[in-house]
């Protein structure tokens, strides 16, 4: 298989966050008898290109957990503590009363899909969506207050499909916050659990690839330029190769 020639690359860019910019760079994949260009995207969530992606993405994986009880924990703005200290206290106050919940009721009892965001006055809250039978809130207010002092949970059930997506909605996939020392979101190892009959892919039968370091726009003219069809798809443009001319 003859592949097309390199073409000259853009140096590379990135922004203040010392990320590249978005689409910059081009992923090409080689397959006979098309050429399938898709664009690098950042995927960052200050990115105006790929933050609804990622917004419909977390929502789709917190819909795809099958929660059944969504958790609300705050924190208390206390003396000489700042909203990046009192989110890393919150993540390792709710990873010690999950350990708890697990010894009480099975190593599968709580499996959950955690997010931040910042109130208006920048403070943490942690919105958990979690597939457990149920969390008593007196024992998780009395838990939390002890550990940092912010008692203030809230504890809901899951009363059908259309609540779980209203609630998912509007607190999980509205605005993850990043604080420094914690990720935006995270989930357990096994709320999203993998069907246990697919068998791994054979590396083998996978097309070959290549990254082009210049905007996957600029790849598809030079495929263009040179006689091979281009058609934009929705995840980037997919190229075919000219048919042979046929002499008279």
């Amino acid at each position: 298989m003859t592949r097309p020639p390199l073409f000259p690359y853009r140096h590379f860019a990135s922004d203040d966050d010392g990320c590249m910019f978005c689409s910059e760079f081009a992923l090409v994949k080689y397959s006979e008898p098309t050429r399938l260009v898709i664009p690098l995207k950042c995927r960052c969530w200050t990115c105006d290109n790929c933050r609804p992606a990622r917004k419909a993405r977390l929502e789709a994986e917190a819909m795809a957990g099958a929660p059944t009880i969504f958790i609300t924990l705050t924190t208390r703005r206390r003396e000489g503590w700042c909203p990046d200290r009192a989110a890393r206290r919150l993540v390792t106050a709710w990873r010690t009363v999950r350990a708890e919940y697990l010894k009480k009721h099975g190593p599968r009892s709580c499996d959950f899909l955690a997010v931040f965001e910042a109130t208006k006055l920048g403070w943490p809250h942690l919105h958990i969506v979690a597939r457990a039978k149920w969390v008593d809130q007196r024992w998780l207010s009395r838990r939390m207050g002890a550990l940092i002092g912010s008692p203030i949970v809230d504890v809901r059930e899951v009363g059908n499909l259309s609540k779980r997506a209203a609630y998912i909605t509007k607190y999980i996939g509205k605005n993850p916050h990043r604080f420094a020392g914690v990720k935006r979101y995270w989930r357990s190892l096994k709320y999203l659990t993998p069907a246990d009959d697919q068998e791994p892919a054979d590396p083998s039968c996978f097309p070959l690839w290549e990254i082009k370091r210049m905007n996957w726009r600029y790849v598809c003219f030079e495929y263009a330029r040179m006689g091979w069809q281009v058609d934009y798809t929705r995840e980037g443009a997919a190229v075919s190769r000219p048919p042979p001319e046929v002499g008279r």
